[in-house]
């Protein structure tokens, strides 16, 4: 684009031409290279840009208008890069959050899950005690196991956001935690 400005500019300025003819004649082919029988042409030209009905000046000023545009653009492409590196960033660690603490519900209901069923087989509590503490660890795990997909999923966004390629996808998808795991 400066390039075009420059160029614009230039129209500005006046052209000199210089042009240079030089070799041998003569009326008899005998007396070709005889002395004196050099001919040259010497012929400068100048081009001044003196009015042109406002063209030069449009030109230079569209090519200064473009070139603004240009890096208006660029400027509002950098802008929205850094604006999907930070959403992608704060969502991940809100993501990470959510995964720890469903992780520590995890925890919690399989003890619970452990107490409701030790208390069952000493026979101080019904079965449905059991079943409930089980159905609630269920949730939870199902709960965790989301929590672990949308953080993987803001971990390649992230690194999308960032211009990353597939191989972290790659790595990404096959380093993912069985739901048992902690």
């Amino acid at each position: 684009m400066q390039a075009n400005v420059s160029a614009a500019r230039a129209a500005f300025f006046p052209r000199i031409t210089l042009t240079a003819l030089g070799g041998v004649s003569s009326n008899q082919f005998s007396q070709l290279f005889d002395g004196g029988n050099g001919t040259w042409m010497f012929s400068p030209q100048i081009s001044l840009p003196i009015f042109d009905g406002g063209a030069r000046q449009s030109n230079h000023e569209l090519q200064t208008w473009r070139r603004t545009e240009s890096l208006a653009q660029y400027e509002k492409a950098i802008q929205a890069a850094f604006r999907e590196v930070n959403d992608a960033l704060s969502n991940t660690h809100w993501l990470k959050q959510r995964l720890e603490l469903s992780t520590a519900d995890r925890v919690q209901q399989q003890e619970r899950a452990r107490v409701a069923k030790s208390r069952f087989q000493a026979g101080s509590t019904p079965y449905q005690d059991v079943l409930e503490a089980q159905r609630d660890q269920l949730q939870v795990e199902q709960a965790l196991i989301q929590a672990r997909g949308a953080w993987i999923s803001s971990r390649i966004n992230l690194y999308a956001a960032l211009g990353g390629g597939s191989a972290l996808l790659a790595n990404t998808v096959s380093t993912s935690v069985s739901p048992t795991a902690h």
